[in-house]
């Protein structure tokens, strides 16, 4: 459960510096809004911190309840705040869970766990994990693109949800070929903390390349419930191949990450117009 969401005392929190204009042609819930959200910007309600009650907005800015829950609606659905019946509303809690891409993501593999759990752990986080189901399927439209094999193939499957300090912020499935697969802990390993390349790598197929493609969308309502996110967050998708030294498709994972709890950096190196200039005047 998010950590703002525990019993608190209604307290007196600070009001909101700033003016509330009737003729500015922009709706007072959103002139309100607008003002909490900077204070939220400023630190006066830092994460965690409790907002004014509505009555002391109606007082303050001399507006109806209406307005004060209108405003208190558009925090809701940007993520910001969440309100505990009979408690209060609240800034937001949320960790982030910052994800690096690059060449480095395969070192934690050396300590035993994925890349992904090594982030965690050196941010202070504890990393987690819960399965859904391990196993043989038929490979979906989708799935046999990626990995290009034919419809209906047999492919060893995982689907799982990665946890960060107990709070879900990832639905993960993943896909290997049945032939690379069989005979393997692939079958039906759940594969945590060190994942699947290391198996993958034992069998014979040396990971050369990784491709990732990114995309955001709104959840469905299953990825809604799942990773516990507030109306209108939207989630980012990966869609991961890994490839061995001959060019073969050996895996390919798709996850979906909570938009408020995730960030991804990619670091990269570059070789300025200069440097250019002075490789082609050689």
């Amino acid at each position: 459960m998010l950590n703002v969401m525990s019993p608190r005392p209604v307290i007196d929190a600070p009001l909101p510096d700033g003016t509330l204009d009737p003729q500015s042609g922009l709706p007072l819930y959103r002139q309100l809004a607008t003002l909490l959200r900077q204070e939220m910007k400023r630190g006066t309600y830092p994460p965690g911190a409790q907002l004014p009650t509505e009555q002391a907005l109606m007082d303050r800015f001399d507006v109806t309840r209406p307005t004060i829950r209108s405003a208190y609606d558009e925090l809701r659905a940007e993520g910001l705040v969440v309100t505990s019946r009979g408690k209060g509303t609240y800034v937001r809690e949320s960790p982030t869970m910052v994800r690096i891409g690059g060449p480095w993501r395969r070192t934690g593999e050396y300590q035993g766990k994925t890349a992904t759990f090594e982030e965690m752990e050196r941010a202070g986080h504890k990393p987690g994990v819960y399965y859904l189901g391990v196993g043989q399927e038929s490979a979906a439209a989708d799935v046999a693109r990626w990995l290009d094999v034919p419809l209906g193939s047999p492919v060893a499957a995982r689907r799982r949800v990665l946890l960060m300090d107990d709070e879900p912020v990832q639905i993960a499935a993943s896909w290997v070929p049945w032939d690379i697969a069989e005979g393997t802990p692939l079958e039906d390993c759940e594969c945590e903390p060190e994942g699947s390349y290391p198996h993958l790598e034992a069998a014979g197929h040396q990971i050369v390349m990784l491709e990732e493609e990114l995309s955001a969308r709104m959840p469905t309502p299953d990825e809604r419930s799942v990773l516990r996110l507030p109306s209108g967050t939207p989630v980012l998708r990966m869609v991961r191949t890994a490839l061995d030294a001959v060019g073969r498709v050996v895996e390919v994972a798709d996850t979906v990450n909570a938009g408020d709890r995730y960030r991804m950096v990619y670091p990269f190196p570059y070789r300025g117009r200069t440097a250019k200039l002075l490789s082609l005047r050689k």
